[in-house]
């Protein structure tokens, strides 16, 4: 998919690509998460989340670079961020809060709403899930002032289109064997989930008033919801969606485990 890319668009315009994470403990949950696409990814001129794509492109080792930014992501970032750790040295946002407290409630019994950053709980968490996107490679950022329409951090309809032809996600999910997958990409992404996974169907449980459904083919228990990042800490206070999809997904997890 990289050389597929790269012949076809200018190296300058789109970011490092993005290699799938899965935890040295997956074993414990086998649950996976499956985001859109990482808007800016790697090191760069600027630091973190402004790498480009002719950072790497002439690496002789190019492709065990590319494998081992997840883990560093996830131990030196999350890991650090999420144990208790200040945020400028480590990575906290809206989606990986939301996805600390989802799994700390599904697999450690502790409250979806009570936000706690505590150590031997984050490393539990994201050293035993798997962590994937649709979409491998986005557009540059936008710095301040740009206004280059190429670089918008998400992938545009010329990176949308050369990597859609590769089953990727398909690959990696029969490679994975999750037992749960999260897709928290939203309704709008659907058709980009039909096109990257042939088998798969999105159907309607009833619940599209919290943005929930259910994706059956895929030989697992599997759900779509709003990108994570549309549940902030005053949305989960105020609201009863956020709760819902928990228990939802946990009663599904719990059942699906038993049988």
């Amino acid at each position: 998919m990289i050389e597929r890319v790269e012949s076809s668009i200018e190296p300058s315009y789109f970011t490092i690509p993005f290699m799938p994470y899965v935890g040295k403990d997956f074993d414990r949950t086998r649950f996976m998460v499956v985001g859109k696409a990482t808007n800016g990814w790697g090191y760069g001129n600027e630091g973190w989340g402004w790498g480009l794509f002719t950072d790497v492109q002439c690496m002789p080792d190019r492709y065990e670079h590319l494998l081992g930014i997840p883990e560093h992501f996830v131990e030196r970032k999350l890991i650090h961020y999420y144990g208790g750790g200040r945020r400028a040295e480590g990575y906290g946002s809206q989606f990986w809060d939301n996805l600390y407290l989802l799994c700390g409630y599904l697999f450690l019994d502790r409250s979806p709403l009570a936000f706690k950053r505590e150590a031997e709980v984050a490393e539990r968490i994201f050293r035993s899930i798997a962590w994937s996107n649709v979409f491998k490679i986005g557009a540059p950022r936008k710095r301040k002032g740009e206004t280059d329409p190429r670089k918008q951090g998400n992938p545009n309809r010329s990176l949308i289109g050369a990597q859609s032809e590769v089953k990727l996600l398909e690959k990696e999910i029969k490679l994975t064997k999750p037992r749960t997958i999260l897709f928290s990409t939203g309704g709008s992404y659907d058709r980009h989930l039909k096109e990257a996974l042939p088998e798969a169907t999105i159907v309607d449980v009833g619940l599209d008033d919290i943005g929930l459904r259910e994706v059956e083919g895929l030989g697992c228990l599997a759900f779509r919801t709003h990108h994570l990042e549309a549940h902030s800490y005053a949305k989960r206070q105020t609201g009863s969606d956020w709760d819902r999809i928990c228990q939802y997904i946990k009663k599904h997890v719990q059942d699906d485990t038993r049988s």
